[in-house]
């Protein structure tokens, strides 16, 4: 019974260490081109005396051969007397960028810490140093060199 009970805490330790490994996978710069990545950077909420408001800000990225187009783009949504009023507003950056094994390089841009690409995603840090997540925004996921 000892012996059963070992195997399977074993098991166990193997597979949840085996899901904490970063899958740091190599991708080429082709596969990223075309390619778009969203992350959700804040959002704000506030209580008003007729309603609300929700602020969210994301940040797009959207790859071409030789250059990444950085989208900022600001949700508001505003309820008042029960009206529902959308806004929104967009600034665009286009920067070049290369591939260093699985990190991505933006040349003068730095504002998400090291991009890393792994697990079909993209990841940086808030301002907080917290993991911030880019997924894949269009439907065409990126495709992996040994694919």
């Amino acid at each position: 019974m000892k012996i059963i009970l070992s195997i399977i805490a074993l098991s166990i330790i193997h597979v949840a260490s085996a899901q904490n490994t970063p899958a740091y996978i190599a991708v080429s710069e082709d596969s990223l081109k075309g390619k778009t990545y969203k992350a959700e950077i804040t959002t704000l909420y506030a209580r008003t005396v007729d309603g609300g408001v929700t602020d969210t800000r994301y940040c797009c990225l959207s790859f071409e051969k030789d250059s990444v187009k950085i989208t900022h783009v600001q949700l508001r949504i505003s309820y008042s007397d029960g009206q529902k009023t959308e806004s929104h507003t967009a600034g665009s950056k286009t920067y070049p960028w290369r591939m260093q094994n699985a990190e991505i390089i933006i040349e003068n841009f730095k504002d998400y810490g090291h991009l890393n690409f792994r697990n079909n995603q993209i990841v940086g840090k808030d301002w907080s140093g917290n993991d911030l997540i880019f997924s894949i925004e269009n439907d065409q996921p990126v495709k992996l060199q040994n694919e």
